[in-house]
């Protein structure tokens, strides 16, 4: 069960300002809180969180210009616990494949879900569903 939860990370984005999030998230195994200032903080803190707990494992190792360092709550019961203020999204990370992620984004204001083959993907789907709700 461990192993499944470690693949869902819960972000609760609070603001949307300029197309930049900031919030919070956690990996649902592990229930630490972690805060995020920019889109691009929130995607390396998931990946190093992914990285020390080796799961789901990484397909290929991502290429960096340093030498990189090696570092039991239902899912439900996550999800409604907590909301951001601006949205909500549950991310199951199937795969990291290609040195990126592969998996399902749930918005669970919206009650949508989709399928991502990137973390590109990821960002778009995002997007999309924060535009919709910081600018109706």
């Amino acid at each position: 069960m461990k192993g499944e939860l470690n693949r869902t990370v819960m972000i609760y984005v609070d603001s949307y300002d300029h197309q930049i999030p900031t919030g919070h998230f956690h990996i649902a195994a592990t229930q630490e809180m972690q805060s995020f200032q920019s889109l691009s903080q929130l995607l390396i803190k998931i990946n190093d969180t992914l990285d020390q707990e080796n799961f789901p494992q990484a397909f290929t190792e991502l290429r960096t210009f340093q030498n990189p360092l090696h570092q039991t709550n239902s899912i439900h019961d996550i999800a409604t616990a907590q909301k951001g203020t601006a949205a909500t999204f549950s991310v199951r990370i199937l795969f990291r494949q290609n040195a990126s992620w592969q998996g399902i984004v749930t918005w669970l204001e919206g009650n949508q879900q989709e399928y991502f083959r990137s973390v590109l993907e990821l960002i778009v789907l995002m997007d999309n569903a924060l535009r919709y709700v910081c600018n109706p």
